[in-house]
Parts: structure tokens; sequence; C-alpha cells
């Protein structure tokens, strides 16, 4: 969802001036460097300027790299919209909460636009390292294939070539991290529970609404498990084949075996708004937050359910009257598909004020306008959806790499694994940190069923 992600993602692009290529790498930094080519598969073009900056430096930079910050007419639009469709409720600060999640956890940061890699501080501990292998992933990326030419002109906005992108780095990031001395791992183990608490705790303060921080986070929580099926089918070829034919669509990393590189996307028109309307932007609404929309006020399994046949998308967000509005037409796989989507719809559109859901073949159209400030959601089921549908990715993930199965049969035996145990308990087993505990011994075993199952 276009509005949904302004501001909140720190940007990989901003205007600046020239690139300056160092002659040779920083000495601490080459050793880094060197194991980001070996593992990438590709070759270093030149290397690239790292300054190491204090704190308060590194802190302006990123805030200077980011640009200014969405104006207040802009912040309005957007919380109107979250509010439209039932994702945000109230009056949140989206300006605070934007800046406190950009900065709560960073520690490194490549900036294309003057092929620059930015460090906090001076000190190289195994979380600095290991930070530094994921953005000199990105500038070998950049290097390459053109990060800010690859993430423009897309479908679904920048959210699925950002999986990509972020998905690659990752998996760099742990194979360095892997490799570690077991002393080095501990340290880095460590400093990362400490940055992430420290994180956590800024984003508490600051009252982000959830579905805000999933949507930065998805290319994080579902970019490696991409990744990692297209190194399963192909190894950094099939990653390569991918940067030039990125997916358009948060639905193909979703279901990485519904990515095929080239492939054209699902054509789906805009909705046109009502005469006289003003438009405030237009695009991809993306899979994930239709299935969060609908999550929040039918629960997990009807939403899903309801997205399983999602296609494609289109919306826009326009001021109807002095309101924002929103429509999204939806493109599902089948009739049936868009029949099963359109109930949960209905049951969502009960829920808000003014909304609507029809069905017509193939397509259903959403409508919503902003209930207020003063519209209050249904009280929250005790679940949360969008952590139930990451579980499935990194069942995925494990199936593929600690499995070493075929992304056919880990699709299979993940679908399997879900609904022997239920999202919740699913989600519980991944958590717990007791490998004895009733529901990780359960896990293990739908595992191994679903697996022979699915051979």
């Amino acid at each position: 969802m276009a509005l949904a992600g302004a501001g909140l993602a720190v940007a990989l692009t901003r205007p600046g001036s020239g690139p300056h290529y160092p002659s040779a790498w920083d000495p601490r930094v080459a050793p880094i460097a060197a194991f980001v080519a070996q593992d990438r598969g590709l070759a270093w073009k030149h290397a690239v300027a790292v300054n190491f900056l204090p704190a308060a430096q590194f802190e302006a930079t990123i805030n200077r790299q980011n640009g200014p910050p969405p104006s207040a007419a802009d912040q309005a639009d957007m919380l109107d919209a979250l509010r439209a469709v039932g994702v945000v409720s109230g009056r949140p600060d989206l300006e605070q909460a934007s800046q406190s999640f950009a900065d709560s956890d960073v520690v490194g940061l490549y900036v294309d636009s003057v092929k620059t890699v930015y460090v906090k501080g001076s000190q190289l501990t195994p979380y600095v390292r290991v930070t530094l292998a994921h953005e000199l992933t990105h500038a070998l990326q950049d290097q390459y294939f053109n990060l800010n030419r690859m993430k423009s002109g897309h479908a679904d906005d920048d959210e699925a070539v950002t999986a990509l992108i972020e998905g690659d780095a990752v998996r760099v990031q742990d194979d360095y991290e892997s490799q570690l001395p077991a002393s080095d791992q501990t340290l880095y183990d460590q400093e990362q529970s400490s940055v992430s608490g420290s994180a956590r705790n800024a984003n508490t303060r600051s009252s982000i609404p959830p579905f805000l921080i999933d949507q930065s986070t998805f290319p994080y929580d579902f970019g490696p498990t991409f990744v990692a099926a297209l190194v399963s089918e192909g190894g950094n070829r099939q990653v390569d084949d991918a940067f030039r034919n990125p997916p358009t669509l948060d639905g193909q990393i979703l279901d990485p075996a519904s990515y095929v590189p080239g492939a054209p996307v699902p054509s789906v028109t805009v909705p046109t708004p009502p005469a006289g309307a003003k438009v405030i932007n237009s695009g991809g609404f993306g899979e994930v937050p239709l299935f969060q929309m609908l999550a929040d006020e039918v629960g997990f399994a009807p939403a899903q359910a309801a997205t399983s046949g999602w296609t494609a998308d289109a919306s826009v967000v326009y001021r109807d009257r002095g309101t924002v509005c929103v429509d999204i037409s939806v493109l599902a796989d089948s009739p049936v598909d868009a029949a099963t989507l359109g109930r949960a719809g209905a049951a969502w559109a009960s829920r808000l004020p003014g909304a609507t859901t029809r069905v017509a073949g193939k397509s259903v159209y959403f409508h919503s306008c902003d209930p207020g400030p003063d519209w209050k959601p249904a009280p929250a089921a005790a679940e949360d959806p969008y952590q139930y549908l990451a579980a499935g990715s990194v069942v995925l993930y494990q199936l593929i790499t600690a499995g070493h199965l075929s992304l056919p049969t880990a699709s299979c035996a993940t679908g399997a694994i879900s609904r022997a145990m239920g999202p919740k308990d699913l989600a519980a087993a991944l958590q717990t940190n007791d490998p004895s505990s009733p529901l990780a011994t359960e896990l293990e075993r739908q595992v191994a069923v679903a697996v022979r199952a699915c051979l």
C-alpha cells in the first residue's frame, strides 16, 4: 500500500553528489568485502567508500539521506487512508513513529546515490561486522543491477523488489555470521539481542501502529525465504536472474513458486474515483496489506482463505467532499476465489461505517472512507495475523535450507504442517527455546509426517 510505507523505511536512494570510488578497500573492511564477493558469486568492480561516523553524525546522515518528512497534509492523508481501510484508528503521530522506527536499530547504511556505506561508531564488533556484510551486499548488488532503477515502476510499488534486495543481503549476512568463531557468534547474539530490545522499546514508546511495523519489516520477514527458494533452484545464477527480472507483486514473495522471471503481470485497472474527487495516490495495494486489512476484522483463517486466490490488484486514494476514501480492485484466480474473497470482504465492510464490497466475475471491489478519529475497531482477537502468516514463511525457509527440500516439496509440506498444527500453535512452537516442549515435539512430528507425504 503506497501510503503505508511513506516515510517509514530508511531510503536506499536519495539525490546527492556524484559517487566517489576509493582506489583500495579500507583494510578494516577488506576481509568482509572479500567474503561478500565470494559468497554472492560476483567480483567487485571497484572498492566502496566506508565511512565510520560518531553516533550523532551517523544519525544526522541518515536523516539527511531520508530527506524531509512528509508534509503535515500528506501525513494527514496517509492517516485518513489507513483509518479508511481499518488498519489504524485514532490519531497516532506518524511522523514521530516514523523517525523512531527508522533510527531505532540502524548501525550501518549503504546509500546508493553516493555509493557509500556509513557505519555508526568506529568499533568493529561482531554485530557491526555482520551489518557491514549486509550493507556491502547492497553495494555489490548496486554495481551489477542498479538498485535505484530496480525499485521504480512496479505494479506493487516496491515491496516485492525490496524483499528480493533485502532477502539477498540477509542471506549473505547470515552466511558471514555463521563462519565467525564461536566466541564472536556469542558476542554477536548478545549485541543483536541488546539492539533489538532497544528497538522494541523505542517502538513501544512511540506507539507505532502494528500495521506500519509489519509493512516495514515485510522484506526482512519474507525476503530471505524467497531468496532461499531461488538458491535452491539454481544458486546465485537464479538470484541474478531475479535481479534482472525482479518480482513485482508481494504475492510472488509470499508464494515463491508463483514467481516466473520475466512473466507479465496481470493488468488490473485502477478504480475510477467519483467526479470532482481529488486523487491523492494510486497504484498497487498488495496481497499482504489486503490480508491484514481483512484479518484485523475477520480473523486469520478467513482472511488467509480469502486471499489465497489473489492474483493482482490496483487501488486509488482520493478526497471526496472533504473525506479521504480508498477504492481497491482485486483480481482473483477464479470466480470461486472471488466469491470467497467477497464473503470475507462483506464481513470486513460490516465493521466499517459505510464500507462496501462487490463481486463481479473474477473481480472484487472494496470501497471505504475515513470513519474519523473517534471510530473504534471491534475488540481485537487474541492473535497476531501477520505473525501467523510469517510463521509459514519460517517453516518454508527451514525446509528449504536445513531440510534441503525442493521448493515444490517444501511448499507442500509447509501447507500440511500449517493445517495440522494451526497458526497459533505453529507460531508458538517456532518461538520456543525448549526443544523438548510439547509444541516443539509436535512440530517435529508434523514435519516428519508432512515431508513423507509430500515426497
